[in-house]
Formats: C-alpha cells, structure tokens, sequence
C-alpha cells in the first residue's frame, strides 16, 4: 500500500517551493535554517506565537535542513513518505477492525490516492499535517491491539504515539473523541443497552441453529470471497429438527461487571474511560497553550464553538500565519458551518476544480443553506436510525462531522479532510463488506469498479500535483477557479520577486480593485512603485495603506520609504519614529538610513547625508558604520572640529575599532 501511494504521489519531487509559507518554514523564523541545533530544540518547544505550538513540526523541518541543506527534492519525499505509511498503518488498521485485506487495502487506497489529499504532502508548509495524520493512525493502531489486551507497556505506545500527534498540529486533539468512537465500535469496550454486531455477517438474518449443534463464532474479519461449501457426489438428505423459539434479546451491560478484589487496573470496568485521561488533559493544554501563543485572540474562534458555528476566518496572507478574524455574525457563521460540511462532501465525492484557497462568503443565500441542512439532516437521520444494525454508519458519520471542530474557521481548505475523510471511508468500507456477504456473485464487478475509480483518482492526483509545481502556476490555477483578492495579491507578489514588475503592477491592482480596504495590498504596491522609481504615486497607495490600518507599524515604515524617495526627508523622518513607536524594530531602520546617506553622499548631497546619519546613530548607537560616516561627512563639508567631536564620542561609547583608522588622519588633514 505504501509502495503504491509513493508511486503515485512520486511528481511531487519535481516541483518547487511556493510563495505561501515555504520559505518562512525553512528560514524564516527562529534557527530553523541552522538545522538540528541546541538553539533550534528550544526553539521549537518554546515557540507558539507562530504557527502554533507544534515542536515535532519543527523539529522535522530542522532534522531535514541537518541532512539535506535546502536540497528541495529531498524535502518533499519526507512529505510523501509520511503519507504513504500513513497510509500503509491506515491499512492495517483497516484489518484490525475487522475488514477483509482486499477491504482494508481497497478503503486505505480510496483515502490515500484522493485529490483532497495532495495539498497536505506537495505543501512543503504543510508537514504538520502529514505528520499529524501519521502519528494518530500509528496511535489509533496501537490502541486497538492494548484494547485488546492491556497492559503498561502497550499503553505507553499508544500514548506516546498520541503525545506526538498533538506535538505535530493542534488538530490533534480531536484524538480522544476517535479513541471512544473505536471503544463503542468495533472494539466494543464501551456498550449500549443492545449488543451491536460483532462483525458485518452478524446483520444478516440467519436460521436459528439447534441446541444439539455447537454454532461456529463468526470470523473477526471478513474475506472478499465467500466460502464455499463442498459437494459431494451423492446428496443424502436429513431430516431437520425443528427449529426452537428464538430467546428475546436481553439488554447488556454498558459497561464490563466490576472485577473481582484484588484484580489489576487493566481489568477494572472503567478503564475505557480512565485510559482517555491523559491525551484529554494533553488535549485541553495543547488548546490553552494554542490560544495564550495567539494572543488570546483564538479564544472565540478556536475548539467546538469554531467548526460548530465555524467563529472565525483565517485568511492566510503570502507570509507569515493565518491571520484570525472574528468579523462575522453567528448567522453567516452557522450558515458556513452548514454549507461547509455539505462543500466537504461534495468534494469527496467529486474531486474537481480544487485549489488552494477558497474565500470566505460574506453571505450565504437560504438556496443554499436549505439544501445543506436537509442533505446533513437526512444522512444523520439514516445513520441514527441504523445504528444497531450497522453502527458502522453512524460511526463514520460522527468520524467525519467531530474531526473538523478544531480546525480554524477558514470557509474551505483541501488539507482540512485529512483525518475526516477516514469516517466516511469505514462507512464506506463495512457497508462494502456487507453487500459482498449478501451478494456474493457481486464481487467481481465490484472489484473491477473500484480499481477504475482508484485509477481514476490518481490520474486527477497526478494532475492536481503538477499545479503546485511552482507559485505561479498555483496562483494562476487558483484565480481559475475562484478570482479572489488573495491570490491576485500572491501572484503580484511572485511576479515582483522575479523581476516582472510591470506584470506584477496589474495584478496589484486587480487585488486592490476586489478588495480596497486590504492594508497590506496598497502597502506591497507602494513598495513596488518605490522600486520602479515612482515615489510620488507611492506616497498615495503608502497612505491608503495607513488610512486602512492605521496603527500598522509596517505601513509608517512604507510611507517613510516612500517620502524618503520623494526628497521630503523631515516628513520621511518623522513616519520612521512613527513606526517604531507602533513596535517596529529600529535596527533595520537605522541601517537603511545609513546606506542611504551614503548614496546621498555620494551624489554630493551632504546636508542630506549628516541628517540621515545622525537619526541612524540616535536609532543604532552602536551602528559602527554609521558613527564612521558621520566624521566623513562631516570631513566633507569642512567642518573638522565638529568631526573631531563625533569620533571621539564614537570612540568613548563603541570603542576603538579597526573601522575607525585612518579618520583622525582625515580630521587633521582638513
């Protein structure tokens, strides 16, 4: 299973980064780019104000940069390779629950070899879900086999494994709800006042078999073909005893009789609730810690309240974390809520036309709230009413609608059903199983059409890989199927980095167009005017950017850029003390500002040069560059006691440096 996934999956190892969190990963937050370092465990285990608390995600990422460098391929098969042994336990788990192995391998491939799947392993950004995902199919795996018999050590796998799911993505905590839902079926530790088929054969009626004859126990898992019976030459018929009056069905205990004095914990009738404990707990710290890393602000839109009523949109900017926002009414929430789940099945069912980010609706029209909700209400309705004879039903179902609580409220991503998914496969699966029991003469059709639609799935896997072959053809492919703000603005952005500036300007203002009240698009537009030499035209797009977020220090330091281009360098001046009192960092400031008087400088601009020079050494006192050239202009303009001044002052407060020589020969020359 895991051989054919990679093969499948295997196109991703041509393909580039992308400019949507690729690179930030990699090197663009703390020393991760150093690679597997002392600094870069701590990092990653101290680190929640970006992207979330997930040490195991960095510390891959470390471990990759520590063996391969920046080689790109080489990323990429760790992302495929985690998701073909996902894959591969996904099987096995499969089978451990009772499914035949043509079954297991059959439902392990409909959920590895889907469309939905590809953006989790060709997003480079994306490990933690690849991750995530393995660690909780090796966790569930491992619980079966301690459900069946437990014990310490068995224990200890299933939760380490567990321990390793929440460390890889906060989604993670949606692992307890799956653990109860395998305790109630098929692994049967936590019973209903009716006892549930033991296995798909049970939901078929059979004859009553007489006292005198000794019932076979139905086989744990079921085999594609059905047995068949010998026959002899000569049939001899026998006479059939009279069936007996079936006994009325007797309700069950919910839970095992309490254990004798003296047995162990792992005899004890609660251990199916006890056992849950820790990963509970690990769960509510992983959410606690998520929500103080972001600042408190996920606390209305993060956990049950989020998918349930679907709280907050994360937009997810070119760089940098999704960015929360909670601007939407309880009535537009719940109606996304609705619509969302019914979206999810239909591209599950019909693969077609995804991509990369699907906008958030500001409204959401009763025609198609209604039918969401009469199609959500009906398949509930179904599994409920079925769920003593097939339980496999409503399992899958609750699989599927639990799984997406924790996710951030964003409308609609592609990634968001990797676990999901798997509900609705088990549903899918058992009710396979079922049929091929009932009607056996059914199996090879069934089979013959179930290897098309894997091929035919992996076919449209292969062609969605090579849409996120590099950041334009993402972006371009994108707009395609939903032209949006976001993606204008990615695309304008890809286009600037190589270069294209005047192909990047249209798509700038397209994204400006859909979108005028976006800061952060009049604000990349006003720094590519400032690069294309048209810093008039980039003062007015600087202050539509401050006009639409006022209390962006990123956007001050623009508009300083901005003016600083124009000649006006008091009104430049004063935007940069406006940015770093709104906490931008006055290191880089400082240093522009000396870079920049020097080329002032070196057009014979001096007057301009000392006025820079002196806000770098107020900004950077240690700036030794600065101090340096600040006693050459100064030189320059004649003025040597006024240099000599300057370079003993940055002799006392920086101290003598080789930067420094030669400058009181200068001073004394002048």
């Amino acid at each position: 299973m895991s051989l054919l996934v990679l093969l499948v999956s295997s196109p991703v190892l041509q393909n580039k980064f992308v400019d949507w969190d690729d690179e930030i990963y990699l090197s663009g937050y703390g020393p991760v780019h150093l690679g597997l370092t002392w600094q870069g465990i701590q990092y990653a285990f101290t680190s929640v104000r970006q992207m979330y608390w997930q040490p195991v995600t960095w510390l891959s990422f470390e471990l990759d940069v520590a063996i391969f460098g920046t080689n790109l391929p080489a990323h990429h098969f760790v992302s495929i390779l985690l998701h073909a042994l996902t894959a591969g336990l996904l099987a096995l788990l499969f089978r451990r629950m009772g499914a035949s192995p043509y079954l297991a391998m059959a439902g392990s491939a409909l959920w590895a070899l889907h469309p939905l799947r590809v953006e989790s392993y060709a997003w480079i950004a994306e490990r933690k879900d690849v991750l995530f995902a393995f660690f909780v199919m090796a966790a569930l795996l491992l619980y079966t086999r301690y459900a069946k018999s437990p014990s310490l050590q068995r224990f200890l796998l299933w939760m380490g494994c567990a321990f390793l799911a929440l460390m890889s993505k906060p989604t993670a905590m949606v692992l307890p709800v799956l653990l109860i839902l395998l305790d109630w079926w098929p692994l049967h530790r936590i019973r209903i006042p009716r006892q549930l088929p033991q296995t798909v054969a049970q939901t078929v009626d059979v004859a009553p078999v007489p006292e005198t004859v000794a019932a076979p126990s139905p086989s744990p898992r079921l085999n594609l073909r059905s047995p068949r019976a010998p026959q002899s030459k000569r049939a001899t018929a026998l006479p059939q005893p009279a069936a007996p009056q079936p006994t009325p069905l007797q309700p069950t205990s919910p839970l095992p009789s309490p254990p004798s004095r003296g047995a162990s914990i792992w005899s004890n009738r609660w251990l199916p609730l006890l056992d849950k404990i820790p990963v509970a707990l690990a769960s509510i710290a992983v959410f606690f810690v998520t929500v103080a890393g972001q600042g408190g602000s996920m606390m209305s839109g993060f956990g049950f309240v989020t998918r349930v009523s679907n709280a907050v949109v994360a937009s997810q900017s070119h760089a940098g974390p999704a960015v929360i926002r909670s601007g939407f009414g309880f009535a537009n929430r719940l109606s996304n809520a609705v619509v969302g789940y019914a979206r999810y099945l239909g591209m599950i069912a019909w693969p077609a036309s995804l991509g990369c980010l699907y906008p958030y609706p500001r409204r959401f029209p009763l025609i198609q709230v209604v039918p969401a909700a009469v199609l959500l209400a009906l398949i509930t309705f179904a599994a409920v009413y079925q769920w003593r004879r097939r339980p496999w039903l409503l399992m899958g179902w609750l699989w599927f609608l639990l799984t997406f609580l924790p996710n951030p409220a964003q409308a609609t991503a592609d990634r968001f059903t990797e676990i999901p998914m798997i509900g609705l496969v088990i549903a899918l699966t058992w009710s396979a199983s079922e049929i091929l029991s009932l009607r056996p003469q059914w199996t090879k059709p069934l089979a013959w059409s179930a290897a098309a639609i894997l091929v035919a799935l992996s076919l449209v896997t292969i062609h969605q890989i090579a849409y996120w072959r590099d950041s334009e053809t993402l972006f371009r492919h994108a707009l395609t199927i939903n032209d949006n703000e976001t993606m204008r603005s990615n695309l304008a952005l890809t286009l600037e980095k190589e270069d294209r500036y005047a192909e990047a300007e249209v798509e700038f203002k397209a994204a400006i167009s859909r979108d005028p009240r976006k800061s952060r698009d009049h604000n990349n537009y006003a720094m590519l005017l400032i690069r294309m030499n048209r810093p008039g035209e980039a003062v007015v797009e600087a202050q539509a950017a401050i006009a639409a977020d006022p209390h962006s220090a990123l956007t001050a330091k623009t508009m300083a850029q901005a003016l600083l281009r124009n000649g006006d360098l008091p009104a430049a001046l004063t935007y940069y003390d406006r940015s770093i009192s709104l906490g931008g960092d006055a290191s880089p400031i400082a240093a522009f500002l000396n870079d920049y008087a020097a080329s002032l400088a070196g057009k014979g601009e001096f007057g301009n040069a000392e006025l820079l020079i002196r806000k770098a050494v107020q900004l950077a006192p240690t700036l030794l560059e600065a101090r340096r050239n600040l006693v050459l202009v100064l030189v320059k303009q004649h003025r040597s006691g006024e240099a000599r001044a300057a370079l003993d002052q940055a002799i006392a407060q920086t101290g003598q440096h080789r930067i420094y020589e030669g400058l009181a020969s200068q001073v004394g020359s002048n």
